[in-house]
């Protein structure tokens, strides 16, 4: 059971990982964790746990403006070993009418290089069947020269240029037929 660094007697209050600063070093979002444990953050607070990788899998299309995929989930695995937060099984049914979060996966790392290998490899690993997500989306940032060199701001997705390993059939004749 998950404990509080800074009160390990509150109990199961890490509801989601802590997101690192990594200028300041500083948790960023301790301020929720603060507020449920009942705590005030004191300024010398430190990160001083593993590098934490996460990124979210969503019902989206990635190569249309990232519209939400609805449909139903005919397969859906995740690798063991990296831990999964999703509410999603095979057989549920995605509509565009709620929050195309399909799964939150997290990793940890001995370092950036370590957690960025981890990462990758959990979405390689990571099985959805029956609708479309945005995890080649997300590979492909993953394996971009300034996603690795962290020569990222707030608007570099802008200009990303990302080619989906797809192709759409616009007009369909009578006799096509896709596998």
């Amino acid at each position: 059971m998950p404990t509080c660094p800074l009160n390990p007697k509150v109990k199961d209050v890490l509801e989601n990982p802590i997101e690192i600063n990594s200028k300041q070093g500083y948790y960023t979002n301790f301020v929720n964790l603060a507020d449920l444990a009942g705590l005030a953050i004191p300024n010398t607070f430190r990160a001083d746990g593993l590098p934490v990788g996460v990124t979210l899998l969503y019902a989206e299309n990635a190569a249309k403006d990232f519209r939400p995929s609805p449909g139903q989930i005919t397969e859906l695995s995740f690798p063991s070993w990296a831990r999964v937060d999703g509410w999603a099984e095979k057989g549920t049914i995605i509509s565009t009418e709620y929050d195309p979060t399909v799964a939150k996966i997290i990793v940890h790392g001995r370092n950036r290089e370590e957690t960025l290998r981890k990462l990758r490899k959990a979405l390689e690993e990571t099985n959805v069947g029956g609708i479309i997500t945005n995890k080649d989306y997300l590979l492909a940032v993953s394996q971009s020269d300034m996603f690795k060199s962290i020569k990222m701001h707030t608007k570099v997705l802008d200009s990303f240029s990302f080619k989906p390993p797809v192709f759409e059939v616009l007009v369909p004749g009578s006799n096509t037929s896709i596998q």
